[in-house]
């Protein structure tokens, strides 16, 4: 059988956010995917250090595409990065600041917010995540990769049409992923596979979320948990089984890459 590139998204799809576990099915699956020679790739909205919650995988990872794409590390090397320019982030944030929108800064190591309140609690709460600082100065400390924004849906669609060069992607009823328009977990599949030597045709993607849409579209074949949403199921390949249900198991044993 010919290797693959196997891409796997984090929350909801590895871990189970009912618990916040990672069930054995899923651990033994990638084991043996790792075995039988495929190469395996985490693909997160997170960074590095908000990793802590796949701990039991990582020996198993070579590749992470972090940060929603923002950033590359392939067998403990950052081959990629790309960050907001300063005036985008100024113009943004000021927005935000207008609109009473509470928001986070991302860089490569670190998160800090510019306030606290029932939105930002109940964001991180949903991923089992501890609060971060209060830094309303910290875009202007280091590089900064992505902004979180805390709001309800309608709110900040309302919000958003006044940034079009931006994209909001949301994941969870308080809570959206904001990047300059066109920068994907996609974007830094295609990289990635270009820089290991992989046909895209020889990967496999499969995710949850909405900042997946792009990936699955884009991988040779892929895949959508049971737990996603309907814009995401449409866009895929094939549709497994809620996570909680061992999705990522029976998907795999469907592509006949496990017993």
């Amino acid at each position: 059988m010919k290797k693959k590139m196997i891409i796997f998204d984090i929350d909801g799809t590895l871990v189970d956010n009912k618990d916040h576990t990672i069930h054995q099915s899923t651990i033994d699956t990638l084991k043996k995917l790792k075995e039988d020679g495929h190469e395996l790739v985490i693909a997160t909205g997170r960074h590095f250090p908000l990793l802590f919650n796949i701990e039991i995988l990582k020996p198993l990872i070579n590749h992470y595409i972090l940060i929603n794409g923002q950033q590359i590390r392939s067998n403990g090397k950052i081959i990629y990065n790309d960050i907001f320019s300063l005036d985008d982030l100024k113009r943004l944030l000021k927005g935000f600041d207008e609109a009473h929108i509470p928001y986070g800064c991302v860089s490569s190591d670190g998160v800090y917010v510019n306030e606290r309140n029932e939105s930002v609690d109940y964001a991180y709460s949903l991923f089992g995540l501890e609060m971060p600082e209060i830094d309303k100065q910290y875009y202007l400390k280091e590089d900064i990769y992505q902004i979180w924004c805390f709001g309800n849906n309608d709110e900040v669609n309302e919000f958003k049409k006044n940034y079009p060069e931006f994209d909001f992607i949301s994941w969870g009823k308080y809570g959206f992923d904001v990047l300059p328009h066109g920068r994907t977990k996609a974007k830094s599949l295609k990289i990635l596979a270009d820089y290991l030597g992989i046909d895209m045709i020889d990967t496999i993607a499969i995710g949850d979320g909405l900042n997946d849409v792009e990936m699955i579209k884009v991988a040779g074949y892929g895949i959508a948990m049971g737990n996603s949403s309907d814009i995401l199921k449409a866009s895929a390949d094939y549709v497994t089984d809620d996570v909680s249900n061992d999705g990522l198991y029976k998907a795999f044993k469907h592509l006949d890459l496990i017993d």
